[in-house]
């Protein structure tokens, strides 16, 4: 059964969506993507019934007056450490 990092990886290569999630995936990813499809659907279809808190990062460019704290927390970065894999001590 594939990684949730590999599972994450697959909808990033052949979706292009970063994303992160809880809960227990499909373990495969489809190639196609369907037109017109809402995030809901696409969400079941791709991941399956059982994933839940589904976050996608989209890249945006804060207003220059945004202080470094509100990008900290809104930024979510928690979800995206669960997706990357761990670095080896140095």
């Amino acid at each position: 059964m594939a990684t949730k990092q590999g599972i994450c990886y697959n909808v990033l290569k052949r979706h292009g969506l970063l994303i992160a999630y809880s809960g227990k995936s499909r373990g495969t990813v489809s190639r196609k993507v369907k037109s017109g499809e809402t995030f809901g659907q696409w969400r079941k279809r791709v991941l399956g019934p059982k994933v839940k808190d589904v976050t996608v990062y989209v890249p945006v460019e804060p207003a220059p007056q945004t202080r470094v704290a509100t990008l900290q927390n809104d930024g979510r970065g928690e979800h995206v450490k669960k997706i990357l894999p761990v670095p080896a001590q140095m």
